[in-house]
């Protein structure tokens, strides 16, 4: 077991310099719980927190396959490393360019935001057609919607590169998941990250 701190700074050092041709060359397994000691428990449970991460980054590329991929890493709120996994469909669709903004994690928790980009004649905008998190108050929906003008900016260099208009505003309807969060903490929640909401639950926020 005195590899586990090395193993675990490896795939730290992998995924903090994520790409996809490295992910998919690290091999792993996670390891059973069998020692009594505290230290080497949360060596472990720390060990296959990462093993899960990689091996559902691995699941998004192969799922992803036909279409073009943006990966990014950053840390959560209890430091674990989480990936903001970024699926951009490559041909335009009369309804528009499916996007999908997902937040992948090697514990129970994850979030995802399911999008249409539409290219306007004002510019670009991004529809938010589905945003939902696993579980409530975790964070990882919050993070999306703090990334976002990161991420939309990530989007953009690839939309741009297939032709298409930057986004300059994101647009859509506020309908909670009543099992998961609550209408005032979903409201609080936008506006937390400058959307602004009409009477009508239709939420607009531009990119900076």
């Amino acid at each position: 077991m005195n590899s586990l701190p090395m193993n675990i700074r490896n795939f730290k050092e992998n995924l903090m310099d994520i790409n996809v041709a490295t992910i998919r060359k690290i091999k792993s397994k996670p390891i059973e719980l069998r020692f009594e000691d505290t230290d080497e428990n949360n060596l472990i449970i720390e060990y296959n927190y990462y093993v899960k991460l990689i091996k559902r980054i691995k699941k998004f590329i192969i799922q992803n396959k036909c279409k073009n991929i943006i990966l990014r890493t950053i840390e959560d709120r209890l430091s674990n490393i989480i990936c903001i996994a970024i699926s951009i469909d490559k041909d335009k669709l009369d309804l528009g360019v499916g996007v999908m903004i997902n937040i992948i994690t090697g514990n129970n928790c994850s979030a995802y935001l399911d999008c249409t980009y539409y290219d306007a004649n004002e510019g670009g905008l991004l529809y938010l057609n589905n945003f939902r998190s696993s579980k409530t108050k975790q964070g990882y929906g919050g993070i999306i919607l703090s990334y976002l003008d990161e991420i939309v900016y990530s989007i953009n260099e690839n939309l741009n590169k297939m032709g298409y208009k930057s986004i300059i505003v994101a647009k859509g309807v506020m309908t909670p998941d009543k099992n998961i969060i609550k209408d005032d903490d979903l409201r609080s929640l936008y506006l937390k990250y400058d959307f602004s909401i009409e009477s009508n639950n239709n939420i607009k926020r531009y990119i900076k």
